[in-house]
């Protein structure tokens, strides 16, 4: 299903960059339109199937596709219809030029071009940031089976014992949701990130939350008050997948909320930087 909504959603973005760039017989802005309008519908479907299908959020994934209308657009102001004015000359080259000739008549097209060309810089990279993630979420989805019994040793915990060692490699699943981590996933190292299902011999719970820890005052106390102050805390729970015991817990607070303010806004600290987190994995003291 995964497969089709990938081929779905390919052949259907060239189909709106078509319908948007190739001649159509002059029978009114409507013979543009509805084809245009009809692929960029197929579009956001099967954006939204594929975005369901990879475990992302819907919305956002399907309002990806009407970045197309801006493609479309833009090349609709800039190109030239060439059912109203067909070229002069007859051999490609001379067809080139008479389009840069074409371009450069009127005062803001070349500055379209670019914009054009830096628009779709953007969609290749951000096409390379998705693929990215559609790569990991399809190889953390071979730990599915598995997560239920991952969540089961996550809500009742066993008290470590004297002696208990740190041994393994471990998989970070989140509190709220019982999936994978994806991103802790991606930055433990080799010798700690399980692959497969089999090399999980340690679940690692993280629980991230947004929680209020103060309100900015004036210095004197006498004027009035500046905004709140938020961070982003995590919390990190190792346990033993074999024996169901707690290994570590520890709370990381996220960094860089300032000191002094010179206005009421709110402030927010960075997210938890999850280098701190995997530096703590990586040195787990064995007792």
């Amino acid at each position: 299903m995964e497969k089709l909504a990938r081929i779905w959603v390919f052949w259907w973005a060239i189909c709106s960059v078509l319908c948007a760039v190739i001649p159509v017989p002059d029978n009114g802005q409507a013979s543009r339109t509805k084809p245009l309008v009809f692929s960029l519908a197929c579009l956001m479907v099967g954006s939204a199937m594929l975005a369901w299908r990879t475990g992302r959020n819907i919305a956002a994934w399907a309002a990806i596709s009407p970045a197309t209308i801006g493609t479309g657009g833009m090349l609709l102001a800039i190109l030239p219809n060439r059912r109203r004015q067909p070229w002069k000359a007859r051999d490609t080259r001379a067809r080139f030029h008479e389009d840069c000739d074409f371009l450069r008549s009127k005062p803001g097209n070349l500055i379209g071009l670019v914009g054009l060309a830096g628009l779709l810089l953007f969609l290749l990279i951000a096409r390379g940031f998705m693929q990215h993630n559609f790569d990991l979420a399809a190889e953390a989805r071979d730990f599915a089976p598995q997560l239920g019994e991952f969540r089961q040793l996550l809500e009742h915990p066993k008290p470590r014992q004297p002696g208990t060692q740190f041994t393994g490699k471990m998989l970070p699943v989140r509190a709220t949701t019982g999936e994978v981590e994806l991103n802790l996933w991606e930055h433990l190292p080799n010798h700690l990130r399980a692959r497969t299902p089999a090399e999980v011999r340690l679940v690692v719970e993280v629980n991230t939350w947004h929680a209020k820890v103060g309100r900015y005052v004036s210095k004197d106390g006498k004027g009035p008050s500046g905004g709140d102050a938020y961070a982003w805390i995590t919390n990190v729970r190792v346990i033993d997948r074999g024996t169901g015991t707690l290994l570590g817990e520890r709370r990381f607070d996220g960094e860089g909320l300032p000191e002094e303010v010179n206005n009421h806004f709110d402030r927010d600290s960075k997210l938890v930087n999850l280098n701190h987190i995997v530096h703590y994995l990586e040195n787990l003291p064995p007792k």
